[in-house]
């Protein structure tokens, strides 16, 4: 995977500025992570732990945490944060508890220009199937205007 490297802490790090990063996918299913968008809101840094190598594995009954570090060039006023497990070629969306990332994810709205970071932890339900998938993962504005965007290969297991 280009652009990314390990830490300490048990989780995949990508790292942004220019990024380039082979696509591979397979089927509805990806091996590496692929920034959708990045544009004058840039991506900088993924984290997402407990994630020690792609796919990522998360284990039903723990938590899981994306960290995600980006800049703005414009005051932005309101963040929501939409993520899609993508399932034969059909993003469905998993509503997280912790949508609103104004609230409860690190970030103090409204955003000044600048560099920023966003936190959400999630829990990894014992109710989930066990599934492999790709992940979109997608911060927008108040006006529904993408922020980042980007798509990880994740899957639950007991």
């Amino acid at each position: 995977m280009n652009g990314g490297r390990r830490d300490r802490s048990n989780s995949i790090v990508i790292s942004g500025g220019i990024v380039r990063i082979d696509i591979v996918i397979s089927g509805d299913y990806c091996t590496c992570i692929i920034i959708l968008h990045s544009g004058p809101d840039t991506l900088k840094n993924v984290d997402m732990s407990p994630c020690p190598s792609l796919p990522c594995v998360f284990h039903k009954g723990t938590n899981a945490t994306v960290t995600i570090d980006f800049t703005t060039e414009k005051q932005v006023f309101g963040i929501t944060t939409k993520v899609y497990g993508i399932v034969a070629g059909i993003p469905i969306p998993y509503n997280l508890p912790k949508s609103n990332g104004c609230q409860g994810c690190n970030l103090i709205c409204p955003l000044t220009p600048g560099t920023h970071r966003y936190v959400n932890v999630f829990p990894v339900l014992k109710t989930y199937p066990e599934i492999r998938l790709a992940v979109k993962w997608e911060l927008v504005d108040e006006n529904n205007e993408p922020l980042l965007c980007f798509v990880f290969p994740m899957q639950i297991l007991d």
